[in-house]
């Protein structure tokens, strides 16, 4: 264990190799190092350490692997400034140091930022990553900036947006309802790939929620899609950034390839780490349901759930998650998904998972879900520009773990 003095005055013990915060101390070298309270803004200090005293602060809330949370000792201050009451203290994996790292969070500049926000708040979109994929951001409490967001997707207005926010306090502050289980759900996952849908307050306006009293809220763990929302001020309605039922951008490329003269103000913040939509889940008085299958797994909710809904929604009636379509997350390329190598006839592409065959190209996909789910999106917008007459993809096993992937795929083949 590594005990550490923390910025705020405390002390607490983290496990030497697998966790560290930052504490204004310079003594792990090639650390990233980062500490938060409760989705405030924080100081990062990027640092070779050792013999090479090149430290870098940057103002994130969260680096991209926030992963773990450890409770801080009594003495601490809560969110409102005041002492001995308990909040949680959100630590980074030990990562090792990269200048891949250090472009991940710092494409998008301070002024790109504010520029962002300036814009969000005067009722323009934005452009900006999470750890999922690019969303196409307006202010959520404007009805006129949150119908753009539509009209330039083409998206039907059944087809709810999430909302994105910087902390679990300002989510509550948009619920008329905040179960036991929206909190619990908040603190285990969040910042991170889980959307919460709880019942909305009037602030939040109908053209976000395609009129249904349900909101989904999430708070991502992006360091500039928080960064954004805690210097807007204003929660963020975002789907995907791209054209309806298109492939999802996980690049600031793809989002430029699918709006061209269109595309909104963008900050890149580089690839998107988890590569897929989040997992939808709502939560009432009777439990809680999948309304959309990603890449963060609530295994204890599974009993109350059942099965998720992987049915596509009718097309004249709100929806109650989006990605519900028959068709969805499609390249243009058609997309076969095929058994054992049994491919079509043609030049085409093949993602192949346990059996090999023959193709113009192929690649074989990551054994682990994770791997597949960040590559996937990344892969299928590279061979859509490559005029293949189909893409074939062997579907990956049946299991819990790969049934987001799966869905994504049956959609896109649709």
């Amino acid at each position: 264990m590594h005990r550490i003095n923390s910025d705020f005055g405390t002390q607490f013990d983290a496990p030497e190799k697998d966790f560290t915060v930052h504490s204004g101390m310079r003594d792990l070298p090639g650390t990233l190092y980062v500490v938060t309270l409760k989705g405030r803004s924080a100081k990062i200090v990027i640092g070779h350490g050792g013999g090479d005293e090149t430290f870098r602060e940057l103002n994130f809330a969260f680096f991209l692997n926030i992963s773990k949370r450890l409770p801080t000792p009594p003495g601490s201050y809560d969110d409102h400034g005041s002492r001995n009451r308990g909040h949680t203290l959100l630590a980074a994996r030990h990562l090792p140091f990269s200048s891949a790292t250090i472009g991940a969070i710092t494409m998008a500049s301070h002024e790109d930022i504010r520029k962002a926000a300036q814009l969000l708040r005067s009722g323009k979109l934005v452009v900006f990553p999470t750890e999922t994929v690019y969303g196409l951001g307006a202010n959520a409490l404007d009805p006129a900036a949150v119908r753009q967001i539509y009209a330039l997707k083409g998206r039907p207005a059944t087809s709810p947006l999430i909302v994105h926010v910087s902390s679990v306090e300002q989510a509550r502050e948009l619920a008329a309802e905040w179960p036991e289980d929206a909190e619990r759900l908040a603190r285990e996952f969040w910042p991170g790939p889980l959307t919460i849908v709880v019942p909305k307050k009037p602030v939040i306006p109908d053209e976000v929620t395609a009129g249904l009293p349900t909101v989904g809220l999430r708070m991502p763990r992006h360091p500039v899609a928080l960064a954004l929302l805690c210097e807007a001020g204003v929660p963020i309605a975002a789907p995907s950034a791209n054209r309806f039922t298109q492939l999802s951008p996980t690049t600031a490329q793809h989002v430029r390839e699918a709006f061209g003269r269109d595309t909104p103000f963008l900050l890149d913040g580089g690839p998107c780490e988890v590569g897929l939509e989040s997992t939808v889940i709502a939560v009432s008085r009777d439990g809680l349901e999948v309304l959309r299958l990603g890449m963060a797994f609530v295994d204890h909710a599974a009993p109350a759930a059942g099965t998720p809904t992987l049915q596509p929604a009718e097309q004249n009636v709100a929806h109650r998650s989006p990605g519900q379509h028959h068709k969805h997350y499609s390249p243009r390329t058609r997309v076969l998904l095929v058994n054992r190598g049994h491919l079509p006839q043609g030049r085409g592409a093949y993602l192949w998972f346990a059996y090999d065959a023959k193709a113009a190209w192929k690649l074989r996909m990551p054994e682990q879900p994770e791997a597949y789910a960040a590559k996937l999106y990344s892969v299928l917008h590279d061979l859509d520009r490559q005029g293949y007459d189909w893409i074939a993809v062997e579907l990956p096993p049946h299991a819990t773990e790969w049934a987001a992937i799966r869905d994504r795929l049956t959609r896109a083949a649709y």
